[in-house]
This record gives structure tokens, C-alpha cells and sequence, in this order.
């Protein structure tokens, strides 16, 4: 199986989209012209305070290194470096004159075993043969004009920062491929999530995993700027989550070893990677603004049903909506706010995606379960809306019973 036949289909159709961008193809433009002048001294620095691997050097990873190139049928000459770091980290480019270059940290070498460290440079080489760096993120999102202004639209620098993340998920399948052991493959990546040394089991990484739901389960506020500057926003990270990864590996396994479709991998990959799209509360676009809406009035609906935590309730409910939405709502009468929710119910399931309704029920079942208990009548307003929007009761009792355990 080549390389291109396992690749992360959502990576290679957004490259092919934003390698042929006006924008991008402008931005990288102007991204040459600044470092033109550099010319060789990244490599000149290389050789000068870092290892070169060679035969003579290290002879074990070297022919790691050389097993890797033929395991994914990477033909070019490239040359390691290994520089002093406490930091468990990786990394390639191509120098001034197109050459390939691969970094190894200290740590990671001494840390990992002779598989993990084939993952790793199996990762970099898939990095090399996808031609990742032709869309050299985040700079290409992050980069502005002199007056302080991105030259992309944001919706555009949100896509480049999913196709970044895809581009992980396809070079850690190189990884993987070049090995092709699950275990070692899951353990290079807990290694450099951790920091730790010690080996997992595949059994002790799916209980790792349990942190995706963990996550999801406990949603940012919405007053973070939706800016590409903002690290706090998921949607703005370079990687995925590392459960996501792991997560997205325990699948590709299954496909390597003919357990499942590959569209039907790719699809249950970008599901996972889905947790890390701006989700409603950061966005200011109709269907967001019904969200949030309906957000605020089936919540003041659900707190009034049990008084005795109202203000714990209302508090959380005015971090995700703002207080200002919930002190509008408050001035109105129960049965106008009714009233809102029905007609909410209609446009929200003719102009929502259902990724986006779910997204907004998890956070009712967190307004009702803040307190860490929730009544049977307010089990039973919320599994109506469930109900109502495209869903079902037992959804209903599945999250809650999900966020009761993710906060134990």
C-alpha cells in the first residue's frame, strides 16, 4: 500500500483547495520574499550545534532511519540531525535548495523505542511525501498586511487550520505504515503527549481515550474572540487533541488490516476531529444566533422548573450566552418565552445541521446537571427538546449519564 493510498482523503482535498488559492498563492508569495534572504543558515546552524546521523554515528538509528525510507518508499537522500533538547519533539523541511532535512530531539531519541522512533521519522517522512510544507501553517493564517489585517477571509483561515490538523492525521498513518504495529505506534504518541518513558497498553490507551467525551463535555465560553491569534480556541490549533489521534490510529489499524472501508475510516476520523470545529457560541452567522437563542430561553425555561439552584444555573448559562441575553430574557413573561421556544424549534430544524443541535442540547444537559443533579421534570422538558429537534429521549439520558461520569 503506498503512502497516497492510505492518506487522510479531508487533508488532500483541502490541499489541492488552498494550494491553488489567489490568497494563499499571494500570501506565500510575500512569505518568500521576506526569508529569501536566508539562504543555507538553518542548515548551517544544524551542523553546527547538532549530530548529523551516519553510518559511523549511531549505526542502530541509521538503519532505523533507512528501514523507514523503504517501508514507505521514500527514495530521496535525506539528511537527520540530532539536536540537544529536553523536549520530545520532531521535525522536517527542505533547505534553500529543495534538499530534505529531518530534526530528532534528544529526549525523543533516548526515550523511545526503536519502533517509536521509526513512527516518529515515518510521521516526518509522510510530512515530506504529502508536500505538507507547501502550505506552511500557521503562518499562512497568521500572516498580516502592514496595517495589522489577515489577507483571508476567516472562514478560509478556519479551513486551513482543519486542513492542519488533517495533514497530522496522514502523516501519523506514515508513521504508523512504516511499523505497521498499533501499539508501538499508540505509545509514541502517549510519549509525547505525556512526556513520560514508561510503555502503555492498548487497553490502558482506550482508557486514555475517555478524556475525548471529557472534553467535549465541557464547552468554552463565548466571549473568546474568534481570532486566529486566540490558542485558547480549539479550532484554531495546529494538532489535534492527542486522544483524537490515538483515537483516529485504533481506526486506521482496522483499515490497514481490512477490518473496514476507507471512506468509512475517514469518515469516523473526521467525526472525531469535528470536536474541534468553532462551535456556535464563537460564531455570528443565523443558524449560531438561532442556537444561542434557543440556548437562552429553553434555559431560563429548564432553571424555573427548580428554583433552588437558579443562580448557579443562571451564572453558567450567561458564561455561554452572556449576560446581557439572559438579563433581556428574563424581563419577559413565561408564556412569551414558550412561545419563542416553539417557533425556535422550526427554524432551528430547517436552517441547523445536526452537529450543531447536538452540539446546543449537550450544553442544556449541563445547564440542568451544574449542580451536579438534575430533577425528573427537568429530565423530562429536556428530553422533549431532544425529541422535537431530531433526536430521541434516549440521547438525553445517554448525555447526562456521559457528563456524570466526566465529572466524577
Amino acid at each position: 500500500m503506498s503512502p497516497q493510498d492510505f492518506r487522510y482523503s479531508n487533508d488532500k482535498n483541502l490541499f489541492d483547495l488552498y494550494l491553488q488559492n489567489p490568497k494563499v498563492i499571494q500570501i506565500k508569495e510575500k512569505i518568500k520574499n521576506l526569508v529569501s534572504g536566508y539562504g543555507m543558515s538553518h542548515t548551517r546552524n544544524l551542523y553546527a550545534h547538532s549530530v548529523q546521523l551516519q553510518p559511523e554515528i549511531y549505526p542502530d538509528i541509521f538503519k532505523s532511519l533507512n528501514e523507514t525510507c523503504k517501508a514507505l518508499g521514500f527514495k530521496e537522500t535525506i539528511k537527520v540531525f540530532i539536536n540537544q533538547s529536553p523536549f520530545l519533539n520532531g521535525y522536517c523541511f527542505r533547505d534553500a535548495s529543495g534538499s530534505p532535512i529531518m530534526g530528532l530531539h534528544s529526549a525523543l531519541v533516548e526515550k523511545f523505542t526503536g519502533d517509536e522512533l521509526k513512527f516518529v521519522m515515518g510521521h516526518e517522512l509522510g510530512h515530506l511525501m504529502f508536500e505538507h510544507s507547501e502550505l506552511p501553517m500557521p503562518i499562512i493564517a497568521q500572516f498580516r498586511d502592514p496595517k495589522g489585517e489577515t489577507l483571508l477571509k476567516i472562514e478560509s483561515i478556519i479551513e486551513l487550520f482543519v486542513w492542519s490538523r488533517a495533514a497530522e492525521i496522514s502523516a501519523d498513518r506514515a508513521g504508523y505504515a512504516a511499523i505497521g504495529n498499533l501499539e508501538a505506534s499508540v505509545n509514541a504518541l502517549f510519549k509525547l503527549s505525556s512526556g513520560l518513558s514508561r510503555q502503555i497498553t492498548l487497553e490502558q490507551a482506550k482508557k486514555y481515550l475517555t478524556q475525548i467525551d471529557a472534553f467535549q463535555f465541557t464547552p468554552s465560553s463565548s466571549q473568546a474572540a474568534l481570532d486566529p491569534q486566540n490558542k485558547s480556541l480549539d479550532c484554531f490549533q495546529s494538532h489535534p487533541f492527542s486522544p483524537l489521534r490515538i483515537q483516529s490510529l485504533f481506526l486506521f489499524d482496522e483499515f490497514y488490516n481490512g477490518k473496514i472501508k476507507k471512506e468509512d475510516c475517514d469518515h469516523a476520523v473526521s467525526e472525531y476531529l469535528g470536536v474541534m470545529k468553532p462551535k456556535y457560541l464563537s460564531l455570528d452567522d443565523p443558524g449560531s444566533k438561532l442556537l444561542k437563542y434557543f440556548l437562552g430561553y429553553a434555559g431560563y425555561a429548564l432553571m424555573h422548573i427548580d428554583s433552588k439552584n437558579e443562580n448557579v444555573e443562571q451564572e453558567f448559562l450567561a458564561s455561554l450566552i452572556g449576560k446581557d441575553s439572559i438579563d433581556d430574557i428574563s424581563f419577559e413573561k413565561e408564556d412569551f418565552v414558550q412561545k419563542r421556544v416553539e417557533v425556535l424549534i422550526a427554524d432551528i430544524i430547517e436552517k441547523c445541521s445536526s452537529h450543531q443541535i447536538m452540539n446546543m442540547l449537550l450544553h442544556l444537559c449541563l445547564l440542568v446537571n451544574v449542580d451536579g443533579e438534575h430533577t425528573q421534570e427537568e429530565t423530562q422538558l429536556l428530553q422533549s427538546y431532544f425529541v422535537r429537534l431530531g433526536s430521541s429521549e434516549q440521547a438525553c439520558v445517554s448525555f447526562l449519564a456521559s457528563i456524570r461520569n466526566s465529572l466524577d
